[in-house]
């Protein structure tokens, strides 16, 4: 549940994509920003064996590749590519997981989740409360129509995660993972009640 918004003046969706994202706190998370300081969180994360094989990634051979990876993600932020937050704890600011929004398909106004949390805080609620606090701000704010979200069809946890969120399970799909990998996935998807169509301008 969302306790507050911190809403930057600016409009957040234009045709050309997605800008930084706001601040959103829930009961027990502050989501932020991206930013370089998260190198050493992110590099753990992809770091971890599963969680690659999960994402369809190699495991960073060292920590450069993985500065590499987030000085993209970065930049595409500041071009307006996608949304990038940080899942932490209020007053820790330490690195927990991410959430990103990207993907976005002005034709018919839907955008793409993903998300990903390192092993020790798995199990415990957070990136639901996350989740849950990115789909409220995305329909209420930003007006998009539909989130769809891709995951292997055998990571039970995630595929429970989008269901306990509202999502609807639509089919199954191959993908080629960015390690080469051809990935076996399921297509889920949340529409916004509020039926946004097109961004107003």
């Amino acid at each position: 549940m969302i306790t507050s918004y911190h809403v930057p003046t600016e409009r957040l969706l234009e045709m050309k994509g997605l800008y930084t994202p706001p601040r959103l706190t829930t009961q027990r998370l502050l989501l932020r920003p991206m930013r370089y300081s998260d190198l050493q969180g992110m590099h753990r994360l992809r770091s971890d064996p599963e969680t690659a094989a999960l994402m369809g990634i190699s495991v960073p051979p060292n920590l450069e590749t993985t500065a590499n990876y987030l000085r993209s993600m970065l930049d595409g932020t500041a071009s307006g590519n996608w949304l990038f937050w940080v899942l932490t704890l209020p007053g820790q600011d330490a690195f927990l997981g991410s959430i990103v929004l990207w993907n976005y398909h002005p034709d018919n106004n839907e955008a793409e989740v993903g998300y990903s949390l390192l092993p020790e805080h798995r199990g415990l609620g957070y990136m639901q409360e996350g989740l849950q606090a990115v789909i409220n701000y995305v329909f209420t704010w930003m007006q998009i129509a539909a989130i769809n979200a891709y995951t292997k069809v055998d990571n039970t946890p995630s595929l429970n995660l989008l269901e306990r969120c509202s999502f609807t399970y639509l089919r199954q799909v191959f993908d080629e993972s960015a390690s080469g990998e051809t990935m076996h996935l399921a297509h889920y998807a949340i529409k916004n009640r509020l039926t946004y169509s097109h961004p107003t301008h």
